[in-house]
């Protein structure tokens, strides 16, 4: 298919008031988000990789405001990683659904 055709075939015409525009077809909005989501899939996962490599190999500290500081340290690390595992699963999901083509659409219809 030549480029010309292509770009025709993403965008369709629209007429507004007397102006008339051309959008991005669903298909072309649909390639779009997809190549969005797998570009957030790849990043989330690089930055997972990335802190699961970092551990805190230090000694618990007798200091009860250091113990403190690190616990809490801790914690959003964890909460982070949720939040990433939970953010890669919903990305996980939509692409499964346009792979089959059920992106869009009432999950009860």
């Amino acid at each position: 298919m030549s480029s010309t055709s292509q770009s025709r075939n993403r965008f369709q015409e629209q007429k507004i008031g007397q102006a008339s525009i051309k959008l991005p077809t669903d298909a072309a909005k649909r390639a779009t988000l997809r190549t969005k989501l797998t570009r957030e899939r790849t990043l989330l996962m690089a930055s997972w990789n990335l802190s699961l490599t970092t551990t805190d190999d230090s000694e618990p500290s007798s200091d009860l405001a250091d113990q403190a500081a690190t616990d809490l340290d801790q914690d959003l690390a964890i909460q982070v990683k949720v939040r990433t595992i939970a953010r890669l699963r919903a990305i996980e999901r939509a692409l499964e659904l346009m792979r089959t083509s059920r992106y869009g659409r009432c999950r009860s219809c």
